[in-house]
C-alpha cells in the first residue's frame, strides 16, 4: 500500500459524438506531447469499425476523432507512437474467435489523426501489442492459425514505413505482450499443455529476450502450474529496475478452483544481455505477487476462462488421436 500519494477524484468525460453500440468500447490509451490518444472500436451491424480520440491532457477536453471503415469483427487491442515518425500505430484483430479471424489489421495515423496507411495480415491472425526501437522501427506481436489444431505466436518487425523487414515464428505458444529497452526485447509468451493426471490444461508464461534482429538472447519461466488467461488488453511496464505484466490465473488449492488476479515482477540488473548465459545471471528469480479482491474474480470472466480451457483441452486431445 502506497502511503504518501495523493489521488484526486476522478475525472469522467465521454467525448461528444462517441456512444458506442453493445460490443465496443474504449481498450487502449497513449500519450504524445498535450495529448492522450485513446482507441477503441464500435459495433456497425454484424462489423466493427475502430474509432481513436484525441483528448487534451489536461482537462480530457475532446479534440478530434478518427473513425475507419468497418472491418469484419476486428477489435483494437494496443496503441503507440513511433518516435521517430510520430506516427500512432493502431493494432488489433480478433483474438476470441481466431478461427473466423479475417486477420491482424495495423492502421498507421499522424498525431492530427490523418489515415496513413493500413497494413492487413494473413487469415486467422490477431495483433496483441506493438512496440518501437529507438530507430523506428516496429515489433508486432501476436499469434496465428497455422493449421485447425496448431497456433504459431509471432514477432514482426517492420520498418518505420510499414514495411515488414523481418518474422519470428514460435511455434506451440502466443505472443502476449511485449517491450522494447536499451537494445533488446522482452517478450512474454503462452504455452499450452494437457496434464496427465486430470487431463486439464495448463499454461506455461514465460519471458523471453531477443535483440533488435529477433535473435534469442534468454528466457525465464514465470509460471507453469496454472491456467493463464490471455487477456489482450494492456502493457508491460519496465522502470529501469523491473519489468511488471500484469495477468489473470485459475489455481487449483486444496481441491479447488480459484479465479485470482496476479503482477509479476522482474528484476533486470541490466537491460542490456549480452549471451543466454548472462541472461538468466542477470534475470533474477520472479517476485510474483498476486493480488487477492475483496470479492472474487467476475464470474463472466471465470466463464470466459472455462471455455478457454475447454476449447485447449478439446484441441489437445484432438491432437493426440
Amino acid at each position: 500500500m502506497v502511503s504518501d500519494l495523493s489521488l484526486s477524484s476522478p475525472m469522467i468525460v465521454v467525448p461528444k459524438g462517441y456512444r458506442p453500440e453493445f460490443g465496443g468500447g474504449l481498450t487502449a490509451i497513449t500519450s504524445h506531447g498535450n495529448h492522450l490518444y485513446v482507441a477503441g472500436f464500435e459495433r456497425v451491424g454484424e462489423a466493427y469499425r475502430w474509432i481513436v480520440l484525441k483528448l487534451d491532457a489536461g482537462n480530457l477536453a475532446f479534440v478530434k476523432k478518427y473513425t475507419s471503415n468497418a472491418t469484419s469483427r476486428s477489435e483494437v487491442y494496443s496503441i503507440a507512437v513511433n518516435p521517430v515518425t510520430r506516427h500512432l500505430w493502431v493494432v488489433g484483430g480478433q483474438f476470441f474467435l481466431l478461427h473466423l479471424a479475417s486477420g491482424f489489421r495495423i492502421e498507421i495515423l499522424d498525431l492530427d489523426l490523418n489515415l496513413v496507411k493500413v497494413i492487413s495480415g494473413d487469415n486467422r491472425s490477431v495483433a496483441l501489442t506493438i512496440g518501437f526501437d529507438e530507430d523506428g522501427y516496429a515489433y508486432l506481436g501476436g499469434v496465428r492459425l497455422v493449421s485447425e489444431y496448431n497456433m504459431s505466436g509471432f514477432i514482426a518487425r517492420y520498418d518505420m514505413n510499414g514495411n515488414k523487414v523481418a518474422l519470428k515464428e514460435m511455434p506451440g505458444r502466443m505472443v502476449y505482450k511485449l517491450l522494447y529497452s536499451n537494445g533488446y526485447l522482452y517478450v512474454t509468451t503462452i504455452e499450452y499443455s494437457l496434464e496427465e493426471r486430470t487431463g486439464m490444461p495448463r499454461s506455461k508464461l514465460t519471458l523471453e529476450v531477443f535483440d533488435k534482429n529477433l535473435n534469442d538472447i534468454g528466457r525465464l519461466v514465470l509460471e507453469e502450474n496454472a491456467i493463464i488467461f490471455p487477456i489482450p488488453f494492456g502493457k508491460m511496464a519496465f522502470d529501469g529496475r523491473s519489468l511488471y505484466i500484469p495477468g489473470s490465473k485459475i489455481v487449483e488449492s486444496e481441491g479447488e478452483w480459484e479465479g485470482l488476479w496476479a503482477v509479476y515482477s522482474i528484476s533486470i540488473s541490466s537491460p542490456k544481455l549480452g549471451t543466454t548465459t548472462e541472461a538468466h545471471s542477470t534475470m533474477e528469480s520472479p517476485s510474483v505477487e498476486t493480488q487477492h479482491t475483496t470479492t472474487p474474480v467476475p464470474l463472466a470472466l471465470l466463464i470466459a476462462v472455462a471455455l478457454v480451457a475447454i476449447v485447449v483441452a478439446w484441441v489437445l486431445l484432438t491432437r493426440r488421436k
